[in-house]
Parts: structure tokens; sequence; C-alpha cells
């Protein structure tokens, strides 16, 4: 990873990770659903880069206090996994639209 800084939070996530793709439970809970270990590992084999600097840049920049840090962190994966490129298709589409918003990119 390119950001030292985020060294221990990157290290939990990895634990959960492992947890996740090692598991031997029947289902693992996300979105607040029992689901299939199975279907939740497949997922979890598509993380890539991108998708980790999403979710910790997600959770840095959110307002909000998690109750349950752990089940966030599953449920961001597992969503993020099958969202990722979406997301960066439309924040390409939104800063080609607008070139002024791109934080130092004043004037293009």
């Amino acid at each position: 990873m390119d950001r030292p800084f985020d060294r221990e939070q990157l290290k939990e996530i990895v634990a959960i990770a492992v947890d996740v793709l090692t598991s031997r439970a029947e289902a693992i809970r996300v979105n607040r659903e029992d689901r299939p270990v199975p279907v939740v590992q497949r997922i979890y084999k598509r993380i890539n880069k991108s998708t980790v600097e999403y979710v910790m840049d997600s959770m840095q920049k959110c307002g909000s206090k998690a109750n349950n840090i752990r089940a966030v962190i599953m449920t961001s994966f597992y969503n993020a996994a099958m969202t990722v490129n979406n997301y960066f298709v439309n924040l390409f589409a939104y800063h080609t639209a607008n070139p002024q918003r791109i934080k130092g990119c004043a004037g293009l």
C-alpha cells in the first residue's frame, strides 16, 4: 500500500478479511443478513487495492459513529467489491463534467 500512515487500519482490515476467507461457519452476517459463507468468500476474493483504498477513504470521510466497526468493515468490503468500478466510473464522469471542482486543479 502506498499509504504508510494507514498501516494499522490496513492490518485490522486484513485480519477481518482473513477471518471471512477462512471461515468454516455456515453463514456470515453482512448487510444485516446471514449469507452463505461461500457467497461472501467469492465476493471477498474480488477485493483489490482499489477496493481497499475506496473503503479506507470512505471510512475516513464518514461522520457517523459505528457501533459495531467489525460489522461495518465486513459489510463495506462486501458491498464495495460489487460496486467499486461503478464508483470510479461515476467519479470520472463527475470530474469530467465539473473540472473546476477538482481539488488542486483550479483553472482547468
